[in-house]
């Protein structure tokens, strides 16, 4: 069980981690990105050397050693390639023809009572609305059986 006090920390540990990326580390640090969690990372491992070793050190050394590890990420950083975006861009396999029919479909799903809502829309191609619907389902075990249930 986690005490108010506890709780109030979590969240105001959180809160400083937000601003905190809106700070600027001044020089002679030398480092471009966020140093607080670099600063907290530190003081976890200092925690648990101190724990488990019995080894202290002092707010210099964690404080040191948070800068360096940020410094060697920031220096990798720019040598791992970016990745390709991969993310298809939807295209008709033909042009459509004047009696294609295009569906436009949803689907929400919620999983603790395995109820789906489904939406459809049909046009022709050129935007002309042939139909609309939506539907409520039960016994659904899967946001991808919804969206194949909105399909049919």
């Amino acid at each position: 069980m986690v005490s108010i006090q506890q709780g109030l920390a979590i969240i105001l540990h959180k809160d400083e981690l937000q601003t905190s990326a809106r700070r600027v580390t001044l020089p002679p640090v030398g480092i471009t990105s966020n140093i607080f969690p670099w600063i907290c990372w530190g003081l976890w491992l200092s925690r648990n050397q101190l724990i488990f070793e019995s080894k202290t050190l002092t707010q210099q050394q964690i404080v040191n050693r948070a800068i360096v590890s940020c410094k060697k990420w920031e220096s990798v950083q720019s040598i791992i390639p970016k990745p390709i975006s991969t993310k298809a861009t939807p295209r008709m396999l033909s042009d459509p023809t004047a009696d294609t029919i295009i569906y436009h479909t949803y689907a929400a799903w919620n999983k603790e009572h395995k109820v789906a809502g489904l939406t459809w829309i049909c046009s022709t191609s050129y935007s002309t609305e042939v139909s609309r619907g939506s539907s409520l389902q039960s016994a659904v075990a899967s946001l991808l059986m919804a969206e194949a249930l909105a399909i049919r």
